[in-house]
């Protein structure tokens, strides 16, 4: 066996009692999950860690909560976030792929994390990308989106985070918590084996 998973095969008969009851007993723990997870993004929106090491660790935690979320449902789910950088002091979650903004495009078309848009500025067309402040605030305010006649041109799957640049000496990276919790779990065995072998 070399999975919990595989102790009661769903094939057989035999353990449908079991898998019953073993459905009925997590039957709330994904939606905890959700919870969890739905409570660290605000965290993380607001920039309400005192470090970068603090707000590292609730994203890794978030990938570990949702590879539990997966082993209990085999759903699939990932939260993407955006990481705003910098160079010297900033270094924050500038949303969640895919969350609502909390603004809007010229047209009244609710914007998300990540979303382009394009706009007029002296007669010439800009493009940008709806990211957070570390205020957890959209960057284009709504303000500036109806000054500009700001309307919705792609989303994050076609655009990449290139329109998410707007500063100079500033890098916007993209990252997945799923991903990232893997990564370091990879990491950390890669490390104890090394220590074992000694």
């Amino acid at each position: 066996m070399t999975d919990f998973e595989t102790a009661l095969d769903p094939r057989f008969t035999m353990y449908a009692g079991d898998i019953a009851a073993d459905k009925k007993a997590v039957e709330g723990v994904p939606t905890a999950i959700d919870l969890a997870v739905d409570h660290l993004k605000d965290l993380l929106r607001r920039n309400a860690f005192d470090s970068n090491a603090g707000m590292y660790h609730a994203l890794n935690r978030i990938g570990q909560l949702l590879d539990m979320r997966k082993r209990l449902t085999g759903e699939h789910k990932n939260v993407e976030y955006l990481l705003f950088d910098d160079g010297e002091s900033s270094l924050y979650v500038a949303g969640f792929i895919g969350d609502a903004a909390g603004v809007f495009d010229a047209q009244g078309r609710p914007l998300l994390v990540c979303d382009v848009v394009a706009g007029s500025i002296r007669e010439q067309e800009v493009k940008r990308m709806v990211i957070l402040n570390a205020r957890g605030e959209p960057v284009l305010s709504q303000e500036w989106l109806d000054q500009h006649d700001a309307v919705f041109v792609q989303d994050f799957s076609a655009a990449g985070v290139r329109w998410a640049n707007h500063h100079p000496g500033c890098t916007v990276r993209s990252g997945g918590c799923l991903k990232d919790y893997h990564t370091a779990q990879n990491r950390q065995r890669r490390q104890e084996k090394r220590g074992c072998g000694r």
